[in-house]
Order: C-alpha cells, then sequence, then structure tokens
C-alpha cells in the first residue's frame, strides 16, 4: 500500500511525463504532510510594544523605529487546527526593502515546538531585533513557518500570499 506522499508523487510523475500539469491552486501542499490538522495563525505582531499587525485588520499607519535601538518583536500565534504538526517547524522572518531586497532575517525553533501546539495552543515568541542594516529604509516584513527535517516546504497560513508567507506591514527606520 502507498503512502499518502507516494501517491502524490506518482501522480506528479504521471502528470509530467503525460505533458500535463497542474496549476498552482491543484498542486498538493507538501508541508500537509507534517501538519494535517494544524492550522496556526498569526494573530498579531507588535514592536516596541506598538502594535504592528493584528489578524483581519488593514496596516493604518507606518510605524517608525530608530536604526540606534534594538526593536523588541513579539509574534503571537494561536492553532486553530484540531492537532500539532507531526515535525517541528521552524518560524521564518524576512525584512525585504522597497525594492524587494533581502535586508535580514532569520529562523528559529519555536519552545514550545510545533509538535505541541495542540488546539487553541497560543503563544507569543519575542525576538530582539539590530536595525542597523535596514537604517534609512521602509522595510517589508514577512513571516512564515517552514518544515527543514521534511522537505523543507513551507506551510500555508491564514493571510498568506502565494509565496507561502505572510506580508504582515511595511515599517520605516531611521
Amino acid at each position: 500500500m502507498f503512502s499518502r506522499t507516494a501517491k502524490l508523487l506518482s501522480a506528479l510523475t504521471i502528470l509530467t511525463l503525460t505533458g500535463m500539469s497542474l496549476s498552482a491552486a491543484e498542486r498538493p501542499d507538501p508541508a500537509r504532510t507534517f501538519a494535517k490538522d494544524f492550522a496556526p495563525v498569526l494573530t498579531k505582531i507588535t514592536i516596541n510594544d506598538k502594535v504592528f499587525f493584528e489578524d483581519g485588520k488593514k496596516q493604518t499607519e507606518q510605524l517608525t523605529f530608530s536604526a540606534d535601538k534594538p526593536a523588541v518583536i513579539k509574534y503571537f500565534f494561536t492553532n486553530t487546527g484540531s492537532a500539532a504538526s507531526t515535525i517541528s517547524g521552524k518560524i521564518f522572518i524576512h525584512f525585504i526593502n522597497q525594492k524587494g531586497k533581502y535586508l535580514m532575517g532569520g529562523d528559529f525553533y519555536p519552545n514550545p515546538p510545533t509538535t505541541k501546539w495542540d488546539k487553541d495552543f497560543t503563544k507569543v515568541f519575542s525576538r530582539t531585533v539590530n536595525m542597523k542594516k535596514c537604517k534609512g529604509q521602509n522595510v517589508k516584513l514577512f513571516v512564515g513557518i517552514y518544515f527543514p527535517k521534511g522537505s523543507g516546504a513551507r506551510l500555508v497560513m491564514k493571510n498568506t500570499r502565494k509565496d507561502k508567507r505572510i506580508y504582515a506591514g511595511t515599517f520605516k527606520v531611521e
């Protein structure tokens, strides 16, 4: 009996050999292999205790921060799914300038790991970030979760774009 992953790979191989292809919407999400019932939502982001992003709300004002002081960024997550992931996912953060150039970023295994994020689990993760590389820039902040020990696939979450990142908003660094 084939596993779900083997069946998907077989189907994709047949489609490739016959010249057929799937649209992006029809392609299976490889991260779902590790997160079938896992549905984390990024509910809020604060920077230096100022609300920067809230789920379901449009950014109304652009915040400004000093490059001379580290920024404390807090990411609020809630698992709205019925179960945790089966392998540990990493949270990734990307800081991109207005021209689309990657300025800096990072990723981290949350504590507790995503394998412990049961239904309705809520947690705030805090990171202190040196903003010197962003000085004089309008910075777009993107956030997501991926599974490096599995396929490396990014998880489709509420509000993710085609690149499977959540665009949280733009801020200015002086």
